[in-house]
């Protein structure tokens, strides 16, 4: 994992950016912030996107279905929106998601391998994401899609090299 990523979904998600020619640039937070900043700037083939990644681990020792996909987000993840808008890139939330069990079967296709890792990345545009969120948990200030929406709103990362526009 290259030191310059907090995380090993943020380096697995730009391993997979070069792997696809794709031109990035990570955009590290900067400490203790109230201003939420996007993660990557992406230039896919026709259009530009402020992405925000989100890793999770799915748990799992049979089969991956949308339904084994946590897609929560904070408050907070939400304030990168309008920045990204106004700089004229369109703003993304990736989910990267990390197979703890490389055995399991899994209905959807693997995006990147590293080692025995497996990961999967699924994105949403953020606006219909928030038109569509609920609440998930008052306390941590979280909200979510329902997995019937986040099937349905949610496209593989690998579908953005190929659209024209994101709808």
């Amino acid at each position: 994992m290259e030191d310059r990523y907090k995380n090993i979904y943020e380096s697995v998600f730009s391993y997979w950016l070069k792997e696809k020619g794709l031109c990035f640039e990570y955009i590290p937070q900067a400490g203790k912030t109230s201003l939420k900043r996007f993660d990557f700037l992406v230039s896919f083939p026709d259009f530009s996107a402020a992405v925000e990644l989100k890793g999770r681990t799915v748990r799992t020792r049979t089969n991956i279905t949308c339904s084994s996909f946590q897609n929560w987000i904070t408050s907070g993840d939400s304030d990168f929106i309008s920045k990204a808008k106004n700089e004229g890139f369109l703003p993304l939330f990736v989910f990267a998601y990390r197979l703890d069990n490389p055995y399991c079967m899994c209905e959807y296709d693997i995006d990147y391998t590293l080692g025995e890792d497996r990961f999967i990345f699924r994105a949403v545009e953020a606006e219909r994401y928030l038109k569509n969120a609920k609440l998930r948990s008052p306390k941590w200030h979280t909200i979510c899609l329902s997995s019937k929406i986040f099937e349905k709103l949610s496209v593989p990362a690998a579908s953005l090299l190929k659209r024209k526009i994101f709808t």
